[in-house]
């Protein structure tokens, strides 16, 4: 084999070379342009029932049936739909762009004033507000989950873990909702004195968060008069009918609080007609003498109201 010769095969071999390597490099840009195409389309674009979204000659995007018919019209900066029924939407408002929810009518199932809305789980989702670093959790119909706002949200050993403030609640995620199953409440007095609750095994799902919340404000604000002797605003943490004797025991141990425990004690309990009773109580350090003291425990009782709002109903001390 001459000189020449030897070039030519040393030149065809390097060109068989670079073409393994283009060829190769296409094939993987094409399955990477599948792929993505793919997740665009099956996860963003299209739902389970073949509504798709469409955009528009200026743009915007809406939603079409399998048919090509209109179900939503192209007057959106984004869409995203984030199951079968619901999609995200971005829209300018007077505060800049803004991200809600709409239904497959176009009717809006959650407000304009978010910044993101993501899954936290399978059937439920965070909508992270633009303003501000608090969030709403919304089921897969979009109805806020304790029609509350938390200070934040999150999905962690097949719990959903909401705060708010210094509460904390733990729901385990089911197949027909969230259950509550563990609560930590701690409230503040004004001298300083801080009481809390860790129910991690009660049968805490028997009241909603919400109402752990309001319960436990109640009995803040009765420790608060008590400490104060200032009772001009029982009738917001009693009723009528109880406001006499809660009053007198109160007026018994004004002022004579020298601490409160840390831990308060909750206990929850049903009758035969189904009515809950919540018992809160607290051990604390009571003055008898100007340099004596005695542990004695507060015992607040709390029904529900003929307008379903929890009420201290009797206070005992001893």
């Amino acid at each position: 084999m001459n000189k020449h010769t030897k070039l030519f095969v040393v030149f065809l071999f390097a060109l068989l070379a670079v073409l393994i390597i283009a060829s190769v490099s296409f094939s993987l840009d094409i399955s990477h342009g599948s792929e993505d195409s793919r997740i665009e389309t099956s996860d963003v674009s299209v739902n389970a029932n073949g509504k798709q979204i469409f955009q528009s000659e200026d743009g915007l995007y809406g939603v079409e049936d399998a048919s090509g018919n209109t179900l939503i019209d192209a007057q959106w900066i984004q869409l995203r739909f984030l199951n079968t029924d619901h999609l995200s939407a971005v829209t300018e408002t007077d505060d800049g762009l803004r991200m809600g929810v709409l239904d497959l009518d176009g009717n809006v199932a959650a407000p304009f004033v978010y910044d993101t809305i993501e899954p936290v789980s399978t059937s439920y989702f965070r909508a992270n507000f633009a303003d501000s670093e608090q969030c709403v959790l919304y089921d897969s119909a979009f109805c806020a989950v304790e029609s509350e706002v938390w200070d934040s949200c999150l999905y962690e050993d097949a719990q959903i873990v909401l705060t708010k403030a210094e509460d904390v609640y733990h729901f385990a995620v089911a197949d027909n909702g969230i259950v509550l199953t563990e609560i930590s409440l701690t409230r503040t007095l004004d001298d300083g004195n801080t009481f809390e609750t860790d129910l991690a095994h009660a049968d805490v799902a028997l009241l909603t968060a919400t109402e752990w919340s309001y319960t436990a404000d109640r009995v803040q604000q009765l420790l608060e008069m008590i400490r104060s002797d200032d009772f001009t605003a029982l009738l917001s943490v009693t009723d009528q009918s109880h406001e006499e004797s809660v009053l007198t025991a109160a007026s018994q141990i004004s002022q004579s609080i020298r601490r409160l425990d840390r831990t308060a004690y909750l206990i929850v309990s049903g009758s035969e007609d189904n009515a809950l009773t919540v018992v809160w109580q607290i051990d604390a350090s009571v003055r008898t003498e100007e340099t004596a003291s005695q542990e004695q425990t507060i015992t607040m009782t709390m029904t529900k109201n003929e307008y379903e709002v929890w009420m201290i109903t009797e206070l005992q001390f001893g």
